[in-house]
C-alpha cells in the first residue's frame, strides 16, 4: 500500500517507514556533532580565558588588533557608502526596471549595457536571402551544381 512519496516517488509503507527512520539517524547525527563542537567551543573559550589571565600583555594585543580590524571594517564600510551613491545604469529592461549597476564615467551605462549598445551600432544590415542578385556572391551560388 502506498504510504508517501519522496522527490515524487511513491513508497510503500515499509519503505516509507525505512526513510523517516533514516531521517532520524540523520538528524541525531546532527544534534550530536553540534553538542560535541558546543563542548569543544565551551572547552577552547575556558583555555583561552585562564591563558589570557595568566598573560595579560597577549590580552592587549589581541583587544589592540581587534581596534585595527574594526577601523579596517568602518573604512570599507564608508567606501560601500560612497559606490552606493555613485550615478547607477540607465539601461531599461523589457519589465521596465532599471539596471542598477554603477554607470562608467562618461556614459550613461554600465559596462555591459555599453558594450550592448556600441554592438547594436556595429550590426552588418544584410538584405534577405532569398533576393540572390541583392550580393555578388550569392548569385553564383545558385548556378554552380553541388558534386
Amino acid at each position: 500500500m502506498l504510504c508517501g512519496t519522496v522527490n515524487g516517488k511513491p513508497l510503500t509503507d515499509k519503505e516509507n517507514q525505512e526513510y523517516q527512520q533514516q531521517q532520524f539517524e540523520q538528524q541525531e547525527g546532527i544534534r550530536d556533532r553540534a553538542e560535541a563542537l558546543a563542548l569543544k567551543l565551551a572547552q577552547t573559550y575556558e583555555e583561552l580565558t585562564r591563558l589570557l589571565e595568566r598573560n595579560p600583555a597577549v590580552k592587549r594585543q589581541i583587544t589592540e588588533g581587534e581596534t585595527k580590524e574594526d577601523k579596517v571594517y568602518q573604512k570599507l564600510k564608508q567606501r560601500l557608502k560612497l559606490a552606493d551613491m555613485a550615478p547607477r545604469c540607465r539601461w531599461v529592461r523589457q519589465g521596465g526596471t532599471t539596471c542598477g549597476s554603477p554607470q562608467m564615467k562618461q556614459h550613461i551605462y554600465c559596462f555591459a549595457h555599453k558594450q550592448m549598445a556600441e554592438a547594436r551600432t556595429l550590426l552588418l544590415m544584410l538584405p534577405a536571402a532569398e533576393d540572390a542578385n541583392a550580393h555578388p556572391d550569392w548569385a553564383d551560388a545558385d548556378t554552380e551544381s553541388v558534386d
